[in-house]
């Protein structure tokens, strides 16, 4: 009966500490961190997430001091100190996606892109867009595509790409070969 007993107590006393040291090292199992996959810089030990997840689209967002020239058709929307906008996707989930605001003659263009690879690349169309101040014309309304690239250099302090710019009209299309230099501000 004593070995009994004495087993018994082993049993308890060894429970009781198991019991003790998962309760003591549960917290320490934490490891704080980004949990998002998409992230550059993605956690995969994190079980609790710090707010720390950046994107690779980060490095494009802000206003930048800008020249926006285009050589032809658009020469009179050329702007050498024009204030451009990239802001991060109305759709949050989208960690990929931003939005480029160009404000052109007094409009504010605003085209989708998405940036991989350390290039953002823009693929939009805005229909039914008023065009103020085309010389001999007047104002026009059109459907404006815009596609084209950009890149950061300079310590992502300088934005530097190109944008074909279609504006289509129901009297003809208007097309350029636009180049955007900025200067983060």
């Amino acid at each position: 009966m004593k070995i009994r007993t004495n087993l018994f107590s082993i049993f308890l006393m060894t429970a009781f500490a198991f019991g003790v040291m998962s309760i003591q090292s549960c917290g320490d199992d934490d490891v704080e961190g980004c949990t998002d996959p998409q992230s550059t810089n993605y956690n995969a030990d994190a079980t609790i997430d710090d707010g720390s997840c950046a994107y690779e689209r980060d490095a494009f967002i802000g206003e930048y001091l800008s020249v926006f020239a285009c050589p032809m058709t658009l020469a009179f929307v050329s702007n050498d100190s024009l204030i451009i906008k990239i802001d991060p996707s109305l759709d949050e989930a989208n960690k990929t996606e931003v939005i480029l605001n160009i404000p052109i003659s007094g409009v504010d263009v605003s085209l989708r892109g998405t940036v991989a690879n350390g290039t953002l690349t823009i693929s939009d169309e805005l229909k039914d867009v008023v065009i103020p101040n085309v010389p001999f014309i007047g104002t026009i309304m059109g459907d404006v595509i815009g596609e084209g690239s950009a890149t950061m250099s300079n310590n992502n302090n300088t934005l530097n790409g190109n944008v074909m710019v279609t504006v289509k009209t129901p009297l003809t299309d208007i097309v350029d070969n636009c180049t955007i230099v900025g200067q983060r501000q």
